[in-house]
């Protein structure tokens, strides 16, 4: 009889078997058990079908599961194969779905699995230290592949809609809207703004516009200081980020309308840059728009940067900057500014004339200041062991951990990863088969707590051989910086949820010597480009806080 159920990814919780169109729920205990779901936006229907070995996932609750890459919100549904994984509502523990007996085809993959280097390509599911299809392709870049920029290209916009004397157009797939008044003349001198909450504020007094007849004028100052620009011969243009519209929760041309009718109400030429996306190159503080702005929207004329400047009210300002005053949403104004090396204003700055704050935050990693520091500390620790051992590599995703596990592995160490081997129990298998034939192995996976390091600890101990740990020094910010650097520089490489980010953070146990291990090493982030383009980019501020 074939049967289905969902392991979990650590080896940590005992298996759950799948029934015929059952609710499920994950608890939030200790020992998160599934139980049926009483509460509405955890609910999740899993169909097992047993003659094509496939579930139907579908997504009851509002609280979204997470297949791969992709969140399953409420209402929809998606068919997981044998060994897919899910990361089910309330709970950061990642499960995979396993048949028993598997597939006709996946028992005779199973046979010809090995721990080689060339059997590492195929399809991973199982992974505990990220959730991404192309692990392989990150920040350490090998200088003979071809250099590429991915993140950016030339391209023109394509106008789709005209009226009186405004252009509406697009590129990059629509990513980049563009709103252009045809008397809104090139120039050398950029005064750039955000919008809302810079130039306009929801007047309903709201968080947020209730819809797009929502807004007024922030400050009485802003019509005048705009005109008095304009008479001097910059160039107005606002930039705003509207992931909104990507999402679905702002139509594409009731935006539109708005910013026509902001525009007649400050009657002065401006120029509309806007990011639609939710993520991507051309968001801020990421510098597309600008880029794209400089080379292709500005007919030409050279932007005199020490002249030009931007404004925005995503400045990191704290609680209470001003007297009862919220702490500012996002820095991505001030980080677009100093991605650009731009002169920066709040709107309290530029237009009512208030000196600037010193009570903001930038975020916890300045990748600007990324120091060339050595591999391993202490520096006179080797690398490669002249004796067979156990490394185990401890680190949050995106600290570099594979592309260290691959340098071992062309040292001759066999790699044991759930990323590469489908789950714990085949790398546990991997490395007890190693040490057994003398070989030296390293365990590749976050390793965030005492009990997912204990079975590896346990087998070298068995046999007594050393375990070394190395400990990676990447930090919560940096590793969501790295994460967002490889999307930009890899399509193929899937955003990591910031859940995951936060739960190691929550969760991590610090290693100690008492743990079983012989050594503990600190490991920095040593990042590699293949040129200074590549370089630049990393460089840049890529978080919004």
């Amino acid at each position: 009889m074939t049967e289905c159920f969902l392991r979990s990814e650590d080896g940590r919780h005992p298996d759950i078997l799948i029934k015929d169109q059952r609710p499920f729920l994950l608890g939030r205990g200790p020992t998160t058990k599934i139980k049926d779901a009483k509460c509405s936006r955890h609910q999740v229907e899993l169909i097992p079908d047993y003659k094509n070995f496939t579930v139907k996932c579908v997504q009851k609750g509002g609280n979204p599961s997470q297949i791969g890459s992709q969140l399953l919100k409420a209402g929809q549904e998606k068919i997981l194969k044998h060994k897919d994984a899910i990361v089910l509502p309330a709970s950061d523990y990642k499960y995979c779905i396993l048949f028993n007996p598997p597939p006709p085809e996946q028992k005779q993959k199973d046979k010809n699995d090995s721990p080689t280097k060339e059997n590492t390509n195929r399809k991973r599911n199982l992974d505990d230290s990220d959730t991404k299809p192309n692990k392989r392709h990150h920040i350490e870049y090998n200088r003979s592949q071809e250099v590429k920029t991915p993140w950016f290209h030339i391209e023109n916009e394509k106008t789709f809609k005209t009226k009186e004397n405004v252009e509406w157009s697009k590129c990059y797939d629509g990513k980049v809207l563009i709103l252009n008044y045809k008397n809104s003349k090139p120039s050398t001198n950029i005064a750039a703004f955000d919008m809302d909450g810079t130039i306009i504020t929801p007047k309903s007094g709201k968080v947020f516009a209730t819809d797009k007849h929502d807004w007024m004028i922030l400050f009485a100052e802003v019509p005048g200081k705009l005109k008095s620009l304009h008479a001097d011969g910059y160039r107005i243009v606002f930039i705003t980020n509207q992931a909104g519209i990507a999402t679905g929760k702002i139509k594409e041309g009731d935006f539109m309308e708005k910013v026509e009718n902001i525009v007649g109400k400050l009657n002065i030429p401006i120029t509309v840059l806007c990011s639609t996306a939710a993520r991507g190159f051309f968001r801020k503080p990421k510098t597309g728009i600008w880029l794209w702005f400089s080379e292709v929207g500005n007919s030409g004329e050279k932007i005199n940067m020490d002249k030009s400047f931007y404004c925005g009210d995503a400045a990191g300002r704290r609680k209470d900057w001003m007297d009862k005053k919220k702490k500012d949403f996002s820095c991505s104004d001030r980080l677009f500014a100093m991605n650009l090396n731009l002169k920066f204003y709040t709107p309290e700055e530029y237009f009512l004339g208030h000196k600037p704050t010193k009570l903001f935050d930038l975020p916890g990693y300045d990748p600007k200041n990324c120091a060339k520091l050595p591999l391993l500390e202490p520096e006179n620790e080797s690398l490669v062991a002249s004796n067979q051992e156990m490394i185990m590599l401890i680190g949050i995703q995106g600290s570099g951990k594979s592309f260290l596990a691959e340098k071992l592995e062309d040292k001759g160490y066999v790699v044991a990863s759930n990323d590469r081997s489908g789950g714990k129990e085949k790398s546990l298998r991997i490395t007890r088969d190693a040490l057994s034939s003398g070989k030296s192995v390293v365990v590749d996976n976050t390793h965030r707590d005492k009990q997912s390091r204990k079975d590896y600890v346990n087998l070298a101990k068995e046999k007594n051989i050393p375990v070394r740990c190395f400990w990676m020094k990447t930090t919560h910010d940096q590793a969501r910086h790295n994460n967002v650097y490889r999307e930009l520089t890899d399509k193929k490489h899937a955003k990591i949820n910031e859940a995951l980010f936060n739960s190691y953070r929550n969760k991590f146990e610090e290693p100690e010597l008492k743990d079983g291990f012989d050594k503990i090493i600190r490991v920095n982030f040593v990042p590699n480009f293949p040129n200074s383009t590549y370089e630049s980019l990393y460089k840049m501020f890529l978080l919004e806080n």
